[in-house]
């Protein structure tokens, strides 16, 4: 047990026989419990070594392998079981993990077991196969009009070169189309094994109670070991293509301009330059910046502008989104900011929002699962002590990694 501090929470954490973690915060204060099952294994990992093996897959076979673990060898469908016990089932694949998960206030033994069941019972045949890429190529058709979808996908293709962050997590109509029941087979030996996956149960629950119903689940099953080492690429810190233009079906034209940042020979763990950009670059273009004054006078956009992070393992790419008339106007704006100094009181006002957040965080079971299921995936532990690790945070420390970033690798794209 370990104790998140300031922030009331208590985490249970306990390592079964066959390798599954299981993470166990429980709220009795609240009528409700949610409960996610993520294997490390995403949209990239396309690549990798299996006893020896080297395997290449199709892209997006992590999102068809999400798929088809809802198909049974008894008919049953998952989702009709949750149903029937007042659940609400799902499931997703980013990147970099694929997650099953369920909330229901009741039935939660049987959620749970049938949660570990389907997703640790495989049937994969040449006909079920088949039929589902039929399913996903509609999905990627229907996507393809989604403004948002295309302009995020387009990003990334445009700013990496070699890394698989580049491709569509959903793959794409041709690489659905030749993937196969063996290809599933070994990716699913590889990925879904339980030292490589866990279990984050988040509500009010007893954590002996969800280590019992897991270790009885587990007694009954037979588990092989693989030895899987994922494969890491080189990727160079040019943008792949600078400037792209994609017509679509909308009034007003949408820029995304991105920064590729290399952060591998930066003296800070990869969580903190996450804080330190979020906070820099929320200070520099937010709502309250003299960016927002200059773009609103100059009516450039009428609601501002985000920006979205994603990551590697050696670049981080900050995307900067906006609706404008202008585009070209508007990255100009843009540029004319990136690499000054926030003011120190633009970092602790922003440094406040963080931490209250964190107090938000502390009483939502979706929240804290959340936080947790990230911190695995992405330093195989979880920070109990994020209240204090955030009120650390210097100004002093942004401003030196501000300065040691090269800006200069950009990539536009722009629906027009």
């Amino acid at each position: 047990m370990k104790e998140f501090k300031k922030l009331g929470l208590k985490l249970y954490e306990k390592t079964m026989d066959n390798g599954l973690r299981v993470f166990v915060v429980p709220k009795d204060n609240i009528n409700n419990i949610y409960v996610t099952l993520t294997s490390n294994y995403g949209s990239v990992d396309t690549k990798f070594i299996i006893d020896g093996n080297t395997v290449t897959t199709p892209d997006g076979i992590a999102h068809f392998l999400e798929h088809k673990m809802f198909e049974q060898i008894d008919g049953i469908d998952p989702f009709t079981i949750f149903d029937q016990n007042g659940a609400q089932a799902n499931a997703n694949t980013s990147n970099y993990r694929t997650s099953y998960l369920f909330a229901g206030p009741t039935h939660f033994k049987e959620n749970l077991n049938t949660l570990l069941n389907f997703v640790s019972e495989p049937y994969f045949t040449d006909q079920n196969v088949e039929k589902e890429k039929g399913i996903i190529i509609q999905e990627i058709k229907m996507g393809n009009d989604d403004i948002g979808r295309v302009g995020y996908n387009k990003t990334l293709e445009n700013s990496f070169v070699n890394h698989p962050i580049k491709v569509k997590v959903i793959g794409s109509e041709e690489s659905v189309s030749k993937t196969t029941k063996e290809d599933l087979d070994i990716c699913y030996k590889a990925f879904y094994q339980p030292s490589n996956m866990f279990l984050v149960v988040t509500g009010n629950v007893d954590p002996d109670e969800v280590f019992s119903i897991v270790d009885e689940n587990i007694s009954k099953k037979e588990y092989k070991h693989y030895d899987v080492e994922k494969l890491l690429f080189d990727e160079p810190d040019k943008v792949a293509k600078e400037k792209d233009i994609i017509n679509m079906n909308l009034s007003i034209p949408k820029l995304y301009f991105s920064y590729k940042l290399n952060i591998s020979n930066i003296n800070l763990k990869k969580r903190f330059i996450m804080k330190y950009l979020t906070i820099y670059f929320d200070a520099l273009y937010g709502s309250v910046s003299d960016f927002e004054e200059e773009i609103e006078a100059s009516k450039l956009c009428d609601d501002g502008i985000d920006f979205m992070i994603s990551k590697t393992d050696k670049h981080f790419l900050v995307t900067l989104m906006a609706e404008t008339k202008n585009p070209a106007k508007l990255v100009k704006t843009i540029e004319k900011y990136i690499g000054n100094d926030i003011t120190l009181n633009d970092f602790n006002r922003k440094k406040k929002v963080i931490l209250a957040s964190n107090i938000f965080m502390s009483d939502n079971i979706y929240s804290i699962n959340n936080k947790i299921t990230n911190d695995i995936l992405d330093t195989n532990e979880v920070i109990t002590d994020i209240y204090d690790e955030n009120k650390s945070l210097k100004y002093e420390e942004l401003l030196s990694l501000i300065k040691k970033l090269d800006f200069k690798n950009t990539c536009e794209v722009v629906i027009k």
